[in-house]
């Protein structure tokens, strides 16, 4: 029975293939290939929010995604469908 690790890469490998295949031009080129983890999403909500939020991120000096994306993950731990290892580092 493969180990937590071994299931953990397998599933990694599965949803990133990118990643594995930049190991694989590390290894010719000694370099590691750059990408991104990071997708473009659209979504619309009401437009007073929006631009209160907006605010209060600029008042914060904080990025709004980078927000969206913490309570998100939040939201997502709270219904059990994230185990609690990830770690949000925004303060507000």
């Amino acid at each position: 029975m493969p180990s937590d690790k071994v299931a953990r890469a397998k599933k990694l490998i599965a949803m990133h293939p990118e990643w594995f295949e930049a190991l694989g031009v590390y290894d010719e080129l000694g370099k590691l290939p750059r990408f991104s983890t990071k997708i473009r999403v659209n979504f619309t909500m009401d437009e007073e929010l929006y631009h209160k939020f907006k605010q209060f991120c600029v008042r914060k000096g904080l990025k709004m995604s980078q927000v969206v994306e913490s309570e998100i993950l939040e939201f997502l731990k709270a219904q059990g469908e994230v185990a609690g290892e990830e770690k949000t580092n925004i303060e507000y």
